[in-house]
């Protein structure tokens, strides 16, 4: 007798880990393979790999990276074999925020991290845009204040998400106190955001391919004039997705 095709239901484990396909509806004691292939949006997948397997109807985790993914099953049992429907458009992802709050997250963690000398870790926020009343100086506001996007590839579209930093001291309209620590930190923060080879581009969140880091005024004339010095910079963090899949 056929082997029975078994039902595949898939569910997110949305924590980059992965996700859990249940198995059901297969022959009692068929071994059921599942295989996994990377999906571009296209119609033809990469190649397939076993993912996991199981006995009998039931869950099996398997291990893929934020990503979108063919899968189909495999029964077997006695010589004899059975392939479940290919599912498409599978998809694995970093968790519930979105990339650009990830990305917000994962900056402003790597700079409370640096021990910038004279800035506070709790001087170091996260904001809607770069002003804050309370915030004591020496601080830096983390804020997110554009995102692009722009074809990549055939299927594919980069995306762009920029994280402004915006780092403030007082200065009294002082024209030369604090300027060497002030140098520092721009170059500091700047060495720390530039990619590494083998290294992930952003700690973290790895829908992120690329890291740029655009560099903005070094003192800005208007915030001098108020008695603060303010430098700006840029971190440009760099996702390719699928178009029209998220």
């Amino acid at each position: 007798m056929a082997l029975a095709v078994p039902t595949l239901t898939l569910t997110d484990n949305a924590d980059d880990t992965g996700c859990v396909c249940a198995v059901t509806g297969s022959t009692a004691g068929s071994t059921n393979t599942l295989f996994s292939s990377p999906w571009s949006g296209g119609f033809i997948p990469a190649a397939f790999t076993s993912a996991g397997s199981r006995v009998g109807d039931g869950n099996v985790t398997l291990a893929l990276a934020a990503g979108y993914y063919w899968v189909y099953c495999r029964s077997t049992k006695a010589g004899e074999d059975g392939v479940a429907s290919l599912v498409y458009g599978v998809r694995v992802t970093t968790g519930a925020l979105s990339i650009y709050e990830q990305c917000l997250d994962s900056v402003l963690a790597t700079l409370q991290a640096l021990s910038l000398s004279g800035i506070s870790s709790a001087n170091i926020v996260r904001r809607k845009v770069a002003w804050e009343r309370r915030i004591t100086l020496p601080g830096i506001i983390v804020t997110p204040p554009a995102d692009t996007n722009g074809p990549a590839t055939n299927g594919q579209n980069d995306f762009a998400y920029d994280v402004l930093l915006t780092i403030a001291q007082a200065s009294n309209e002082d024209l030369t106190a604090n300027l060497s620590r002030h140098l520092l930190w721009r170059q500091i923060i700047t060495g720390t955001f530039l990619p590494v080879a083998g290294q992930a581009a952003l700690a973290g969140v790895s829908a992120v391919h690329d890291v740029e880091v655009i560099h903005g005024p070094v003192v800005d004339g208007g915030s001098f004039k108020i008695g603060e010095d303010v430098q700006q910079l840029t971190v440009r963090c760099i996702s390719r997705r699928n178009r029209g899949l998220l």
